[in-house]
């Protein structure tokens, strides 16, 4: 299911790269480029990041200065709270991947393209602790 996610998105936005997982034992060749490096090591040169799934990329690229566009694809729950602040930092659109694709892509980026500038300023309750441990 996720290599259709994968495809649909490389078949739908140009100028694509796909940031492969630095754990990834998979050898999936795409029709778009790819980038190895540590994420830290290569934000700089990305204008935009789709994120679509909560691990440490999504958190790096969230606390960004970067544009970022959120893709629900349903696979995590996400707390109330932070779901709030991340739908105030990133542009958000969920798909459906038991349905067609490519429109839903296409409606996101669309919707990406007019929308407004976000900050990460509200997420600071998310980044720092309050203790020192």
């Amino acid at each position: 299911m996720y290599d259709r996610w994968q495809s649909a998105l490389v078949e739908n936005i140009q100028k694509l790269t796909i940031k492969i997982h630095p754990k990834t034992r998979a050898n999936r060749q795409y029709q778009c480029g790819t980038e190895i490096r540590r994420l830290d090591d290569c934000i700089t040169d990305y204008d935009i990041l789709i994120i679509d799934y909560f691990a440490t990329g999504a958190a790096l690229a969230i606390f960004s200065d970067k544009p970022v566009i959120y893709i629900d694809i349903g696979l995590r729950k996400l707390n109330p709270d932070f779901d709030a602040a991340l739908r105030k930092r990133c542009m958000c659109g969920a798909v459906d991947l038991t349905e067609p694709l490519s429109e839903q892509i296409v409606s996101i980026v669309e919707k990406f393209n007019t929308d407004a500038d976000r900050s990460n300023i509200g997420l600071e309750k998310f980044a720092l602790c309050s203790s020192e441990s």
